[in-house]
């Protein structure tokens, strides 16, 4: 397979318009801001926050430590197919990369600890490098809004972290945070109950069962979930505000289940804090004895969302993180998401970002993901790099509004393959009605030279969104009108 871009056009430009500012008081006192990215973060006296000739965000305190931040937007996060907030896979996924590619990732190395009030997941791990090796520390937790900030953190030089710095380096990546402008975009429901406008997002397989009475069940080939809901005046009568588990045991006494409160536990889950109680019971129907879950969560207006998960066959449940998922997903007012008609042989949708856009592709492609997280599509002949680019970022990628060639010259220069390419050589073309602007350029990596398409569109919101296309192995590209025809579907969603 050809190498690709491992990460979306969003992540690939400079941090361009970074601010720094300064206040005293705290433990650390110094604080800047990426403006552009509506985050801030504190660091230490004795630091320096420096640009490397990439343009990101790096910190150094003297010849001892350096300090390299990122964050995972949910449109990101999705892109490298991670759940929102999942810090822990962000950690094994994406910034586990060591110089020594024999190292194996250990995944019960992960240590979870608490900074300045923060929960924060950490891993430590001896880097191997020609003539010995060096101590490497990478961080992640996941922001409220489901962000997930990350450092690593390695020494200058010797091979070990400095025991002050790297706690000074851990409350700099705890103390990142966003304002209104870095908040994500919640993803689009699959389901939303028309009486109370709950939306949740539903595991891939899962379908929703209408009973005859009308409740609503959603169900697994392996697992049930019954979902019930409480509004904020009907919370006020049961509980205090917050105690979700006073309507764990309100929801157990109400359709017959026993409740112990010694089983009651409270964890963050992809950004929201879920309160769940475990429950021993029988279906009277076969007299099988089984464990079930009450899981329940206080939404943004008050209303409480619970699920009763419990096994569709078999006394244990096996898909708890995935029932937990849907819980955690639930959002009061969402919208469902809606795709357009599908053309004739392209049945599939790829959703980007957090669905609220995407295109069709042919039934008989896959969505395929490299060992860094990044989606990409293929048939075994062709391979289809997706990237978007919304009207937010234009800036900072130095897009032009109205003019998609700009996102083909922004993709080319990302790729390092911009040098004396003339923007007048791009082709427009019109596919099924969507105007579209090309480029066949050619590309090289270690199996040769070969034929890479770029070509890019703009949405009636003025989003862009591109493909590059190229062969899986050869020199020719056979298949770049087939990328033009899924390029043509791209659609905003409801």
């Amino acid at each position: 397979m050809r190498l690709k871009l491992t990460r979306f056009l969003l992540l690939a430009a400079l941090l361009c318009g970074a601010v720094p500012a300064f206040a005293q008081g705290g433990t650390l006192p110094n604080t800047y801001e990426v403006d552009w990215a509506g985050i801030t973060f504190n660091y230490a006296d004795g630091w320096q926050v420096n640009q490397n000739d990439q343009g990101s965000i790096y910190l150094a305190s003297g010849d001892d430590i350096e300090l390299f931040p990122d964050w995972y937007t949910g449109d990101i996060l999705d892109g490298y197919g991670v759940a929102l907030g999942d810090a822990r896979s962000v950690i094994q996924e994406l910034l586990y990369n060591p110089t020594d590619s024999a190292l194996a990732f250990d995944p019960t190395a992960i240590q979870t600890i608490d900074i300045d009030g923060q929960q924060m997941l950490t891993y430590e791990f001896a880097d191997q490098v020609k003539g010995g090796s060096y101590t490497t520390v990478l961080a992640a937790f996941s922001a409220p809004s489901g962000t997930v900030f990350t450092g690593r953190i390695y020494p200058v030089r010797g091979t070990e972290i400095p025991a002050a710095r790297l706690g000074e380096a851990l409350q700099t990546v705890a103390s990142f945070r966003e304002d209104e402008t870095g908040a994500v975009a919640e993803p689009a429901a699959d389901y939303v109950f028309e009486e109370s406008g709950i939306g949740v997002v539903l595991p891939d397989g899962w379908e929703v069962v209408v009973e005859d009475n009308g409740f609503v069940r959603f169900e697994s080939d392996a697992t049930y979930f019954d979902p019930y809901w409480y509004y904020a005046d009907d919370v006020a009568g049961v509980s205090a505000a917050g105690d979700v588990g006073a309507i764990l045991e309100d929801v157990a006494t109400n359709i017959g289940l026993p409740f112990d409160a010694a089983t009651l536990e409270t964890s963050d889950l992809n950004g929201r804090t879920l309160t769940t109680a475990s429950y021993e019971d029988t279906f009277t129907n076969n007299n099988v004895d089984y464990t079930g879950v009450l899981a329940g969560m206080t939404l943004a207006d008050g209303t409480v969302f619970v699920g009763d998960i419990y096994p569709a066959v078999g006394s244990e449940i096996t898909e708890l993180d995935l029932a937990l998922d849907v819980v955690a997903s639930a959002r009061s007012g969402a919208t469902v998401q809606d795709s357009p008609a599908a053309p004739a042989g392209m049945s599939q949708w790829f959703g980007l970002g957090d669905g609220s856009l995407g295109f069709f592709y042919p039934d008989d492609w896959t969505v395929e993901t490299t060992d860094s997280g990044f989606m990409y599509l293929t048939n075994g002949v062709t391979a289809i790099d997706p990237y978007y680019a919304p009207t937010s970022d234009f800036i900072q990628y130095s897009l032009q509004p109205g003019d998609p060639g700009t996102m083909v010259m922004a993709i080319l220069r990302v790729k390092e393959m911009d040098a004396g390419v003339n923007p007048k050589a791009f082709d427009p073309v019109t596919v099924n009605g969507t105007d579209l602007v090309t480029y066949l350029a050619s590309a090289q990596d270690d199996q040769g030279t070969y034929e890479m398409l770029v070509a890019a569109t703009e949405l009636s919101d003025g989003t862009m969104v591109a493909v590059v296309a190229y062969p899986v192995s050869g020199e020719a590209l056979t298949e770049g009108d087939l990328a033009l025809e899924m390029l043509s579907t791209v659609a905003l969603v409801d």
